[in-house]
């Protein structure tokens, strides 16, 4: 799978509940991503701010499955005390995303105790094994 549009996604200006592009906050930017460049869209209407963004995962969580090792397009979760705090999408060993103290970042993922991973179950098969 060829990932494409990165240098766009990095013109992201960090939005808190931001859901329309180049406004996004974390979540927004994973369902922009998903989007432009899949052609699946997620839930980017939910109303969830930092504060209750583990009631939006409660409530997206079942359209994806836990997995263990990443591949291009999965969802990573962070987590402090089982509460959400930050999410971000894997692409080519890389992850994206957005928050107010760093803005839009493409960072090398290293993996942590306190993450899980998530892959969409709409996605077409081939998507799936990278």
């Amino acid at each position: 799978m060829c990932v494409k549009n990165i240098e766009l996604f990095m013109r992201n200006i960090h939005t808190p509940n931001g859901r329309t592009f180049p406004m996004c906050d974390c979540w927004g930017l994973v369902c922009y991503v998903f989007l432009k460049n899949l052609g699946i869209k997620l839930d980017h209407k939910t109303c969830y701010d930092k504060h209750t963004m583990t009631n939006g995962y409660n409530d997206l969580v079942s359209d994806f499955e836990e997995v263990t090792k990443p591949c291009d397009y999965d969802v990573i979760c962070y987590f402090k005390h089982n509460v959400l705090v930050h999410i971000g999408i894997y692409i080519d060993g890389h992850i994206l995303h957005t928050d107010a103290r760093k803005g839009t970042c493409f960072e090398v993922f290293k993996p942590q105790n306190f993450i899980k991973i998530y892959r969409y179950k709409g996605m077409k098969n081939e998507s799936k094994n990278i």
